[in-house]
């Protein structure tokens, strides 16, 4: 059996297995559950999911060009990481690194392919973690990437993101 996943990339990136499946924009950036440095692929259960946890992050609106891409995963490669098993405080937004240190064996161990995970913005949906440089991840399948169209009114008259400035507001009190 196989589950799909789903994930906003920019369309720039989302054209090749190679680049959809390189971890490289995390690698780049850093996240929740990873580090500068280490190449990590954030996926979610469902494409509501993934539209939330991509424009939590986008500094300006319009974003950027997008597509949505449905990924096969098997079922036997997902490990799942207890939410009760994760330090207090690990939903805030200026404390990655402790999930990114609970991540860190997993990454390092190759435990599995796949770790799910809560997510931080809506605790009882699931975020999938792909590990790119795990040996199975020829086992992970591209069903499809299509455009994604953002609707029009993200577009705000300042052009600043409303969600992120909700959140950090959020996140300060």
């Amino acid at each position: 059996m196989s589950m799909v996943v789903y994930r906003l990339q920019r369309t720039k990136y989302a054209h090749s297995r190679e680049d959809i499946l390189s971890g490289e924009g995390a690698r780049i950036t850093g996240g929740r559950w990873n580090p500068v440095g280490v190449s990590l692929i954030y996926t979610s259960a469902t494409p509501e999911l993934a539209h939330s946890e991509y424009i939590i992050h986008q500094k300006f609106l319009p974003p950027p060009s997008c597509n949505l891409i449905m990924i096969q995963v098997p079922d036997e490669s997902v490990i799942k990481l207890p939410i009760e098993t994760l330090p207090e405080g690990w939903r805030s937004y200026q404390k990655y690194g402790i999930t990114q240190n609970t991540n860190e064996v997993w990454l390092k161990e190759q435990q599995s392919l796949v770790l799910q995970v809560p997510s931080a913005i809506v605790p009882m949906s699931f975020n999938y973690l792909i590990n790119p440089l795990h040996p199975d991840i020829k086992q992970v399948n591209i069903i499809q990437s299509e455009p994604f169209i953002f609707d029009e009114r993200y577009s705000a008259p300042n052009n600043t993101n409303f969600m992120s400035s909700l959140f950090d507001e959020m996140t300060e009190s």
